[in-house]
C-alpha cells in the first residue's frame, strides 16, 4: 500500500512538473499583439521606403533646428518608426544592433513606448519585450523609467537589462545615472551638446501612434543633469560664476 501511494505521488510530482515545464515554455514563446501587428504592417516595401523616408527628413530637419534654431519641435509616428527599422536599419545600420537581436518594433501608448525584439542565441529563441515612460528630469536630461521587461510572457530580471543598457550609453559616451520612481529603476540621460549649442527639451508627449518633441537652447539659470545629483554648497558655489 505505502508502495502504491509512493507511486501515486511520484506520478503527480511529474504531471506536476510536466504541467510547469509546458507552461514556462508556452509563456516563453509568446508573442505581444502589438508586435505581431508591427511585423505584419506595410507589406508594401514602396509605402514602407515612403515612410522611412519621412522619418529621415523629419529627423534631419530637428537636428538642423536644435544646431540653429532658437526652438524646435517635431513629432513622429510609429508607422515612420518601424518602417525605417524594417526598410533601412538591417540593410544600412545592422551594425547598430547588439549581437542576437533583430527585427526591432516599436508601439506607442498614453505615455508609454512599447519595445520588442526578436532575441536569438544558443540558449534563448524569444521575443523580448519592455515597457519605457520616458519623462523629462532636468532640461538637459531625459529619464526612461522602466516598468517592464519579458521574455515572451516570463519577467525578466531588470538589473540585466539596466546593465545592457548601461554598457551601450557608456560605450556611446552618454553622461547617465540610474535612480528609482515608484519602485521601478529609472536610467537618466544627458541630451549632449549639438556643436555649440546645449539642447533644453520642454516637452516630450508619448500618445497612441506617435511620439513628439519640443525644446529650447539652454539658458544660463536651467538645472544640468550634473547640477542635480551635487550638494547644496556645489550649487551654490556654481550660482556664483
Amino acid at each position: 500500500m505505502k508502495r502504491s501511494h509512493a507511486l501515486i505521488g511520484g506520478c503527480l510530482v511529474v504531471l506536476l512538473l510536466t504541467a510547469v515545464a509546458a507552461a514556462t515554455g508556452w509563456s516563453f514563446h509568446q508573442v505581444p499583439r502589438f508586435y505581431q501587428d508591427a511585423l505584419k504592417q506595410q507589406a508594401d516595401p514602396q509605402q514602407r521606403q515612403q515612410q522611412a523616408q519621412h522619418l529621415e527628413q523629419r529627423t534631419l530637419r530637428l537636428v538642423d533646428d536644435i544646431y540653429h534654431a532658437d526652438e524646435w519641435s517635431q513629432e513622429f509616428t510609429a508607422t515612420q518608426i518601424n518602417s525605417w527599422l524594417a526598410e533601412e536599419l538591417p540593410r544600412h545600420r545592422a551594425h547598430w544592433l547588439p549581437i542576437g537581436v533583430s527585427e526591432p518594433r516599436l508601439h506607442f501608448t498614453e505615455d508609454t513606448i512599447h519595445l520588442a525584439f526578436h532575441y536569438r542565441d544558443e540558449y534563448w529563441d524569444t521575443v523580448i519585450s519592455v515597457q519605457l515612460k520616458p519623462d523629462i528630469e532636468t532640461p538637459d536630461c531625459l529619464a526612461v523609467e522602466f516598468a517592464s521587461a519579458r521574455a515572451g510572457g516570463i519577467p525578466l530580471p531588470m538589473d540585466d537589462v539596466l546593465a545592457e543598457m548601461s554598457r551601450m550609453l557608456t560605450e556611446s559616451g552618454c553622461l547617465h545615472v540610474f535612480t528609482q520612481r515608484d519602485g521601478n529603476q529609472v536610467i537618466l540621460v544627458e541630451l549632449g551638446q549639438f556643436g555649440f549649442q546645449q539642447p533644453v527639451l520642454e516637452s516630450l508627449q508619448v500618445r497612441p501612434g506617435s511620439l513628439s518633441v519640443a525644446g529650447r537652447r539652454l539658458n544660463s539659470g536651467d538645472i544640468t543633469l550634473a547640477e542635480l545629483f551635487l550638494g547644496q554648497a556645489e550649487r551654490e558655489a556654481l550660482s556664483v560664476r
